[in-house]
């Protein structure tokens, strides 16, 4: 059975149930950072096509062109290749230019709205989606996603428990979260090589981010990030 890519998150997790069978499902692809592409050779990626078709729908007299490309690719490279995030970042080239979109996606959270009208109300914006799924989670699972918002990139599981243990939430706590917000898809896994290395998406970071300051754990949280890699950098004996 395949699953739309803008569903719950616990529509996508395991139910550990007798001969069930795991697929993961990846978001769309997106040339990588390195890749200078053009038109036809952009459009091989899913992320791209998708965006591309969906901005020509909501625009008449679209045509992509190779001016705009940098920004296109930019836009579902940062949006992770997301379907639901591409889809309302397509549908504000109604009142923004491709570059303007581009430069405005620091505050994706805020400003991709407006879904389909026939869509669930959950995903009519972006921050309803979140908000939806954030409060589906236990709250052990939503502390942790605050807390792990404070990486900008990849990250270990023992990096995530140097960051965000504390009395509320034990080393077991944050192992076995981090394993379960991976199983429904707000954190990335990269099982390929050892360890394993976790990503927030760039939509779920955002939101998260708004979460921890929020809860006003934001400098602590930070702090303790920047402690953990100048532990991991500053040469043996350096440290005070």
């Amino acid at each position: 059975m395949r699953r739309n890519s803008a569903s719950s998150p616990h529509s996508r997790e395991a139910l550990r149930a007798d001969s069930e069978w795991l697929y993961r499902l990846e978001p769309l692809s997106v040339p990588p950072p390195s890749a200078a592409v053009t038109i036809d050779a952009a459009l091989q990626y899913s992320a791209v096509e998708l965006f591309i078709e969906r901005v020509a729908a909501a625009t008449a007299g679209f045509s992509s062109r190779a001016a705009d490309l940098p920004e296109i690719v930019e836009i579902c490279r940062r949006l992770d290749g997301t379907p639901l995030a591409l889809e309302l970042a397509a549908a504000q080239s109604g009142v923004l230019s491709i570059k303007s979109l581009a430069a405005r996606l620091d505050d994706a959270v805020a400003i991709l709205t407006t879904g389909r009208r026939t869509a669930p109300a959950r995903h009519q914006s972006l921050r309803a989606a979140m908000d939806w799924s954030y409060a589906s989670l236990p709250e052990p699972e939503q502390l942790i996603l605050q807390r792990l918002s404070v990486f900008v990139g990849d990250f270990t599981i023992e990096a995530a428990i140097a960051v965000a243990v504390d009395a509320r939430l034990t080393l077991a706590d944050i192992f076995n979260g981090v394993r379960r917000l991976a199983s429904k898809s707000l954190i990335a896994a990269d099982i390929t090589g050892d360890p394993t290395f976790y990503r927030l998406l760039a939509t779920t970071r955002l939101y998260a981010l708004e979460k921890l300051a929020e809860s006003g754990e934001y400098e602590r949280l930070s702090r303790r990030h920047a402690e953990f890699h100048r532990g991991l950098f500053a040469p043996e004996g350096a440290q005070r």
